[in-house]
Parts: structure tokens; sequence; C-alpha cells
């Protein structure tokens, strides 16, 4: 009987020192290792916990089950009170006790942060040793997975330059996303930018300067004058800050110009012209009478900040004359009281060529010239106060002639001799 009992016991204490079960459980943390190479990457692997005496095990769940390129990642951490990691490449050594952080709640998530790793492709190991009250694991729980980050495309040709008085406006039409904006006098940089580094604006580049970084949203690059050309280089760059191929885009400031567009015409940075600050602007008409020229006739749109469906209203031989097809009055870029302005001095004392406007006859070489006018209360020193008699004048006129509405109908103006015309500054 004895013998029986003491073979019990030993069977007994078989099943108890048997292995405990395995568990292959998969804020910034400290990276460790060498990192001076990228290994070949292998497949996700998660390590096997040897036995050991304490209950003690971090769980960990949220890690990559596959390789991934993700810039950022958050694991939480199960069977502990608290926890302490650490992170780095295949070769860290997850026993070894430097490297780690300080003990924390398991309640706050490791929060894994790749975006500012340089290179293209990693073995991932992530080291967790839990603790509850003073009990802590012994050996640590450790995962690991392969990060090959990718490479965004290269940014479209789908920004609009507006070409501003000394600046560039940059407009993301259909672009989304992270870009990164440099301007340069060489039409290639001479470096790219590096992956997992960090740019800001003003920052040197290959050469060139960083006018813009982040989400795709509007620039405006003042650092430029005009006719001046620059070269803006555009990269695209992933939330693990990889970079795309360069796209180049180069750019001419022009001059400012007062100039005749077509109502179809009219392109951002252009400012069109109001007499009276009404958003009727001054337009201009090649009028024909029984299929023959007579001219270049001046009047002003029908309709309020909507040239494109407008009309070009005006008077001509005492009679209101409307035109669905007309060019208006812009100037090309920056503001326009910089380049025009409205004079009451007598014509023969305005210096010639200052006069904007058109002419009144078969061709502008033997034609009267017109000019763009605008009444006012006959006080010289009062601003325009009348406004129906925005229109044309010309020195074989008595008058300013201009179209007004009386009710919905286009009528010749009553017409003054108190006026001013508009000339170039």
């Amino acid at each position: 009987m004895r013998q029986f009992i003491a073979f019990g016991l030993f069977a007994l204490g078989l099943v108890a020192c048997g292995d405990p079960k395995k568990n292959d459980a998969p804020t910034l943390g400290t990276k460790t290792g060498s990192g001076n190479s990228v290994p070949k990457p292998t497949s996700p692997t998660t390590s096997s916990v040897p036995a050991q005496t304490g209950i003690v095990q971090a769980n960990l769940s949220g890690y990559p089950a596959d390789k991934s390129g993700e810039a950022t990642y958050s694991i939480s951490v199960t069977g502990a009170k608290e926890y302490k990691w650490k992170y780095g490449e295949s070769d860290v050594s997850c026993s070894s006790p430097g490297g780690y952080t300080a003990y924390q709640s398991s309640s706050n998530p490791i929060r894994l942060d790749l975006s500012d790793n340089s290179k293209n492709a990693m073995t991932v190991k992530v080291c967790v040793v839990g603790r509850s009250d003073s009990e802590e694991q012994k050996i640590p729980t450790e995962v690991t997975w392969n990060w090959i980050p990718a490479i965004p495309g290269p940014i479209p040709d789908q920004m609009e330059m507006i070409d501003g008085d000394n600046q560039v406006k940059i407009t993301p039409k259909t672009i989304s996303g992270n870009w990164l904006v440099i301007r340069s006098r060489n039409s290639t940089l001479s470096a790219r930018p590096e992956d997992g580094k960090i740019y800001n604006v003003n920052d040197a580049l290959g050469g060139g300067t960083v006018v813009g970084v982040g989400a795709a949203a509007e620039i405006t690059d003042s650092s430029v004058k005009n006719l001046e050309t620059w070269n803006y280089t555009f990269f695209a760059y992933s939330p693990a800050r990889r970079y795309s191929a360069a796209f180049i885009k180069p750019m001419t400031l022009s001059e400012p110009k007062v100039m005749f567009v077509d109502k179809n015409g009219v392109k951002p940075g252009h400012s069109t012209i109001s007499a009276q600050n009404n958003g009727l602007f001054l337009c201009r008409v090649d009028h024909f009478v029984n299929g023959s020229a007579v001219g270049k006739q001046l009047g002003r749109t029908s309709m309020a900040n909507n040239i494109p469906n407008s009309l070009c209203r005006f008077e001509y031989a005492g009679t209101a004359v409307s035109s669905v097809n007309f060019e208006v009055l812009v100037v090309t870029k920056g503001d326009p009281n910089k380049l025009v302005g409205w004079s009451r001095a007598a014509l023969n004392s305005i210096p010639a060529g200052t006069i904007i406007g058109g002419y009144d006859g078969a061709s502008e070489a033997s034609s009267p010239q017109l000019y763009y006018c605008r009444g006012y209360n006959g006080d010289p020193n009062a601003g325009a106060q009348l406004n129906g008699t925005v229109g044309k004048f010309g020195t074989h006129l008595s008058d300013c002639r201009s179209v007004v509405i009386s009710g919905n109908t286009p009528v010749p103006a009553g017409t003054t001799q108190n006026f001013e015309v508009l000339v170039k500054k």
C-alpha cells in the first residue's frame, strides 16, 4: 500500500511540473539594437514564452499579423496591471534589461510611431514585460512583423498656379493627402527629400526653399518678384514620411497690365474694373450696323459679378444697345487702383496713350477715339455720384453718354457734361 501511495504522489508531481500553456500573444517606446543594417524581411512571428513559475504575463493585441507599412500602431496590453516595453529591429534582445521604458498602466496602449524611420524595410520587434503588484513577468513577451512602408505616387498636374503681383498663389484642385513644395531657381533639385525626415517652411533642400508642407492646401509664396522665373517642385508623402517622385512646374511672373479680354477669358488673379464699385464692369463690343463695322463701343455689364452670363449695354446713335459678345477691361494682377484711375483734367492735358477706350467708326486708325466716362454731381471735390452715367465720351461728342435701366428696359441716359475719364496711371 505504501508503494502504491508513493507511486501516485510521484505521478501527481509529474503533472504539476508539466509545461504551462505557451502564450503567443503577440507613449512611444525606446528603440534598441544596432539599427545600422536592414535585415531581409521575414515572415511575421510571435515568440513562444518558455515555462516560468510566475503567473504574470503580458498579452499583446493590435499589432500587424503580416507585413505592414503603416506609420503608427496602437498595441493593447492585457494580463498584467502595468508594463514596460521597448522596440527595435530583429536583433534587439528582449532579455537584456537595457532600453525599456518605465512601467506604465496597462490601460494605456503601446503607441509606436515609425514615421521618422528612414529605412525602406525592417523587421520590427516589440518586447514587453508585465507586472502585477510586486510580481514581475520573468520571460518578456515579444512580437515581430515586417515593416515595408508604401511610397506614394507623384503629385498629379492638378494645381492652379496664379501669377500674382510679386507673389505666386498655388491652389490644389483634385489633390488630396500631404505634399511638400520647394521653390528653386534650377529646374531640378540637387537632392530629394530624405525618407523619414520632417521638413518645415523655409528649410533649405536641394538648392531650393520649402514653401509648403502638410495637407495639400492653398499656398501663397510672397518671396518672389515680378519678371522672375522660378521652379516649383512637388512631392507627395505618406504618414511614414516616404516621399514620391518629383513633379516640377515652372513659373515666370509677368508685369501687371491693363487689357481687354473676352468675357469668358477672365482668369484667376485678373481684376475687372467697376466704375461705381457696384459689380457692373466696364465692357467693350465690336458693333455692327447692317453688317458694317462701326467701331468698338464702350459700356458696362448688365449683371453684377456674373460676367459670362451678362450682356454689355452701351449707347449708340441715341439708342440703348445690348450685346452678348463682348470684352471686359481687366488688370491682369495686383491692385487695379495702382494702374488705373479716373481723371477730371481737360483731355488735352492728359498724356497721350493713357486714356483707355475704343473708337467710333470703321477702323481705329481713321475713327474718333472713345473714352470711358462717368458723370458726377458737378462738385469738383465730390466723388462720382450718378450711377446711370457710366459710358463713353469722345472729342466728337458733346457729353458723356451711357445706358440706364427704366423698369426692365435699357434706355439711353440723360447726358452730362460733368464727367471724368478713365486713364492709365
